[in-house]
């Protein structure tokens, strides 16, 4: 699912509380960059949101971001470090450890603002360099990675890697390519061409 209430019960026109999503959607995105942009979707209701959740028995994917084009790979990780130290802190406050987001199956989706949208993603590099700072940062070396900004169909083989030299990351968070059948299913095709076996 794209998104899950703060709240568990009541009249919040628009908003699905996470356990009325149970049997629906296995997964919901949690601090996606259009929630905290347009929805003013602090921290600290992020972590309310991946409490309630996980609360659901659902997975969260954590989505975090940078909104700094031109700065050196060091700030983005660390910005992103941050924001995730922020989140999970919040989860804690609402009630969830660090220890249920994993048991729960947690996946980060690493979502540059400056990228999304805008026909430029982030260099492999980057995504790898902010992928391995989270999971070094977290001390879980099997954290899956997602990246999701500018992604097409053209660019799916550099973030899948081939056959013999994987990335870092574990797949792709698909935006405005999946609003199009036909551009998401050549994302599809052309991640089946990597991910195959030989």
């Amino acid at each position: 699912a794209q998104d899950a209430s703060l709240n568990s019960a009541g009249a919040f026109t628009g908003e699905i509380p996470a356990d009325h999503l149970v049997g629906i959607a296995p997964a919901v995105l949690v601090g996606h960059s259009e929630r905290r942009r347009d929805h003013a979707e602090t921290d600290e209701v992020v972590g309310g949101k991946l409490a309630r959740v996980v609360a659901a028995g659902l997975a969260p994917v954590l989505c975090l971001g940078d909104d700094l084009p031109n700065a050196e790979v060091t700030a983005r990780v660390t910005y992103v470090q941050t924001q995730c130290s922020a989140a999970f802190a919040a989860a804690e406050r609402a009630g969830c450890s660090a220890a249920q987001l994993y048991a729960a199956g947690l996946v980060i989706a690493y979502e540059p603002v400056w990228a999304i949208g805008s026909g430029n993603p982030a260099s492999l590099a980057v995504a790898e360099a902010v992928a391995s700072g989270l999971r070094n940062a977290l001390n879980r070396e099997e954290l899956p990675v997602l990246y999701g900004g500018s992604v097409d169909a053209a660019s799916a083989a550099t973030w899948f890697g081939t056959r013999a030299v994987r990335t870092g990351l574990d797949g792709l968070l698909v935006g405005g390519a999946s609003l199009s059948a036909d551009r998401f299913a050549a994302i599809v095709r052309a991640a089946l061409t990597v991910t195959e076996p030989a």
